[in-house]
């Protein structure tokens, strides 16, 4: 992903507010896809996860003609127990692209809530 805003300092990390409008809005929850490699979908804040997954699922539909997630994953049943909360932070790298930092602790500075699952 492209650095949002010009007007950020290349040390800054996105925020919640950054993100959103890189997303879309399936089943009532914003969310993206996160890295080409990774395969990691997001949603912002701490949601429930079937709920989250049908986000995703839907996203992969609407977004992606290979339908990404069941074509590399098989059935879904199996993803809604690799859908996981956490925290990340989003900084840019030395090409102004956004690399991620997942799995942080609560409280960490700059941390977002997040819902995620990774296929990669």
């Amino acid at each position: 992903m492209t650095h949002p805003s010009t007007a950020l300092p290349p040390t800054t990390a996105l925020t919640a507010t950054d993100l959103a409008p890189h997303m879309t809005t399936h089943c009532g929850l914003p969310v993206m896809r996160w890295g080409d490699e990774d395969d990691t979908w997001l949603t912002l804040g701490h949601q429930e996860p079937r709920r989250a997954l049908a986000a995703f699922l839907a996203h992969a539909h609407a977004t992606y003609t290979a339908h990404t997630l069941t074509t590399r994953c098989g059935p879904t049943g199996g993803l809604l127990r690799e859908v996981l909360h956490g925290y990340a932070i989003f900084t840019p790298d030395e090409f102004n692209d956004w690399q991620a930092v997942f799995s942080l602790a609560p409280g960490t500075p700059g941390a977002i809530p997040l819902t995620w699952l990774c296929t990669g």
